[in-house]
Order: structure tokens, then C-alpha cells, then sequence
């Protein structure tokens, strides 16, 4: 009797361990979770949609350049000239770079009216040299008053400083 209580001891072990073992594994399939924040004194997060490098043109690398430290940045044309009015709020002076695999945006808000404006949402997205989106973000823009100028923030948990263009929308 000792003996089959033994067996069955060690058979509920081993497949204990078994479970525990499969269970882990699946834990390393998930997928990361990319968020991106954008902030201008606040902040705000929304889902990545597309993975880094689905939409990667083969000659997108000519974008990044690397530097000493490691971390790329962005040298697109395409880029650092974009700029964009959203109610009355210019959008300018963008940049994009990359460290340890976390991509990051800034640009200068300027309040050009003669009026507060802000409690903007926006839609941020970076293309590849095709035209197809590599990354879209949500944004905020929070009170800007008149003739002041804030910075935009955003970032995002994966390399996308290869972009060529991009585009910024009200939401």
C-alpha cells in the first residue's frame, strides 16, 4: 500500500511540474504590450498598432544614424522639416530618436494665436519611404497659452527611428 501511494505521490509531482513548466512557457510567447505616452505637462497613453519592423522598407535605414552611445537618431528630411498646424497650435522642430529599444518624439508646441489654446488630441503616425504606417500614438496637447511654446513628448517601447515621414492629426 506504501508503495502505490509513493507512485502516486511522484506521478502528482511530475505532472505538477509539467503544468508549471508549460504555463511559463506561454508566459514568454505573449507579445509585448507597446504603449506610448505623449505629454506636454500631462500625459497619456494609447496602443501601439503596428509592430516595429512589419513596415520597414528595405532602404528605411538610411534614416537612423548611429552614435557613439549606441542609440540612433533620425535624419530624415521628411522629418525634421514636417510641420503641422492644429488649432492654431504650430507643431514644429520634430525629432525622432532611439535608446535601448524605446523611440522617442519631441517637438515644439507654439501658440501663435492671441488666445489659450489646447485640450488637443492627436493622432500621430510614422510612415515608412513607402507610405505605409509603421507606428501610430495618441497624443495630447494640453493649455498652451498665447505666444508660448511647450514641448510634445512622446515615446514608444520599440525601435522605430528608422521612419522616413510623419503625420499629425486631430483625433
Amino acid at each position: 500500500m506504501d508503495n502505490k501511494r509513493l507512485i502516486l505521490c511522484v506521478c502528482v509531482i511530475l505532472v505538477m511540474v509539467v503544468v508549471l513548466v508549460a504555463c511559463g512557457k506561454k508566459e514568454e510567447q505573449r507579445p509585448v504590450n507597446n504603449n506610448s505616452s505623449i505629454s506636454n505637462n500631462t500625459s497619456n497613453n494609447a496602443g501601439n498598432k503596428n509592430n516595429a519592423n512589419n513596415n520597414v522598407a528595405p532602404d528605411d535605414s538610411k534614416y537612423a544614424k548611429s552614435n557613439e552611445d549606441g542609440s540612433k537618431t533620425n535624419v530624415s528630411d521628411k522629418i525634421k522639416n514636417a510641420k503641422f498646424t492644429i488649432d492654431g497650435l504650430e507643431i514644429k522642430n520634430i525629432k525622432l530618436s532611439e535608446a535601448t529599444s524605446r523611440t522617442e518624439l519631441t517637438a515644439d508646441v507654439v501658440n501663435n494665436t492671441s488666445e489659450t489654446k489646447g485640450d488637443v488630441s492627436l493622432k500621430i503616425t510614422l510612415l515608412n519611404s513607402k507610405g505605409d504606417s509603421i507606428l501610430e500614438m495618441g497624443g495630447y496637447i494640453g493649455t498652451v497659452e498665447a505666444g508660448k511654446t511647450v514641448q510634445l513628448n512622446s515615446a514608444a517601447t520599440l525601435d522605430y527611428s528608422e521612419a522616413y515621414d510623419i503625420k499629425i492629426e486631430k483625433n
